[in-house]
């Protein structure tokens, strides 16, 4: 699963943040923040996952404006063995200048 929250341990804003479970019925792990390049100073919101389980889709809000951003998602094992990939493709941006 993944949120965004202004939780303590985060990066600025409100950022990105995973937890997993090993199976149905089985509790999920305290939440990991996914830390940069998925996380800025800026506010990330609205994650998803792509239903492939590929990418993983978020907003990033600046100051002036926000774009939407996709990066590849790998995520191996449960709790501290996780590991991520971002490549940062922007796939639009709406700016207010």
């Amino acid at each position: 699963m993944v949120i965004s929250s202004d939780r303590l341990g985060g990066l600025g804003g409100p950022d990105i943040w995973v937890s997993t479970r090993p199976g149905r019925g089985q509790p999920w792990t305290a939440p990991v923040n996914l830390g940069s390049p998925v996380n800025s100073e800026f506010q990330e919101a609205t994650p998803i996952i792509t239903d492939d389980g590929r990418y993983l889709l978020f907003g990033r809000h600046f100051l002036h404006g926000e774009e939407l951003i996709r990066g590849r998602l790998r995520l191996r094992g449960v709790g501290g063995g996780r590991r991520h990939q971002q490549n940062g493709d922007k796939q639009g941006s709406a700016e207010s200048h």
